[in-house]
C-alpha cells in the first residue's frame, strides 16, 4: 500500500488537536502525523460544481 500518482486522498477523520489525520486511498485508510503528511507532494484537482439551471 502507498500513494500512488493519480489517485484520489481523501482526508476522513482529524484528531481533536489536528493531529494524526485519517486519509482514505485506493480503498485503504492510513493514518498519518501532519510532519509526515508535508512530504507527500499533492496536486488539487477541483472540479466545477454543477449548476442548478
Amino acid at each position: 500500500m502507498g500513494v500512488v500518482k493519480g489517485h484520489e486522498v481523501c482526508v476522513d477523520q482529524t484528531a481533536p488537536f489536528g493531529d494524526p489525520r485519517l486519509y482514505t486511498l485506493l480503498g485503504h485508510q492510513i493514518c498519518l502525523r501532519n510532519a509526515d503528511a508535508r512530504n507527500i507532494l499533492l496536486m488539487v484537482d477541483r472540479k466545477p460544481e454543477a449548476s442548478g439551471s
